[in-house]
């Protein structure tokens, strides 16, 4: 009888995952339906650093500005998903850890929620600006204008935003890795100098070549990782005295 109560339990739980997967997807659709019929004001502001350049978007095919309108009408859906899914996943996980369990993983999913929209507000407000700036005046007199297709720019400023997002997860992977014990406190400072080297190639690979948003970029991981060790070694102290 155990071992029938634990296969009802093990496909009680697969189905409780299958619905919460479901109502994301549902949630995820509608959500991109409704800001379809918003894309207007939506390209508007997404074309706000260009248009201060006095540069105009074009599309050069018959279905370009169609699909880019389909891409970013999901784009926004997947940027308004993030804290429905944090819940979903929250709450199905939660209810099998325990005490200080609980509080940690709470804390690292709001976290992580939280890190990813400042990621993508970074790159909105200062990497972006920095993108479109340096690609307007590269070369700026060789009498070449610029003929920006709705599609290409469309693409590079979500992908910005998207990237940059993730890279700001650094602390959460982080934490994922010294919880699970692949990594200690003390390989992670051991390994300090590789790391901080690997960030400033992420960077320079996710920025333009301009290598002041690059350098920018690369302190930001920086930071977030000695943030990481910071956090870490207070609650190691906290864990060490209450043992």
């Amino acid at each position: 009888m155990p071992a029938v109560d634990e296969k009802n339990n093990f496909w009680s739980h697969i189905e409780e995952l299958r619905k919460r997967i479901i109502f994301l997807i549902v949630l995820f659709v509608s959500a991109a339906v409704v800001f379809f019929f918003f894309m207007d004001e939506m390209i508007r502001l997404l074309q706000k650093p260009m248009a201060e350049h006095g540069i105009n978007l074009y599309y050069r095919e018959p279905p370009e500005k169609f699909f880019t309108y389909c891409k970013t009408s999901l784009s926004c859906s997947m940027f308004l998903l993030i804290p429905a899914a944090g819940f979903q996943i929250y709450s199905f996980i939660i209810p099998a850890l325990i005490g200080k369990e609980r509080k940690l993983f709470s804390s690292l999913v709001l976290t992580g929620i939280s890190l990813f929209y400042a990621g993508v507000l970074f790159a909105w407000f200062i990497m972006i600006p920095f993108v479109i700036n340096f690609f307007i005046n590269f070369a700026s007199g060789d009498g070449i204008l610029p003929l920006w297709g709705i599609s290409d720019y469309i693409g590079m400023i979500l992908m910005f935003m998207i990237v940059t997002g993730i890279c700001f997860e650094l602390p959460i992977f982080l934490f994922a890795l010294l919880y699970s014990g692949i990594l200690s406190i003390k390989t992670m400072e051991m390994l300090r100098r590789y790391f901080i080297v690997a960030f400033f190639i992420v960077a320079a690979i996710v920025t333009p070549p301009d290598i002041f948003t690059q350098i920018v970029v690369g302190l930001i991981l920086c930071a977030l990782f000695e943030a990481t060790l910071i956090i870490a070694k207070i609650l190691r102290r906290e864990t060490d005295g209450q043992a």
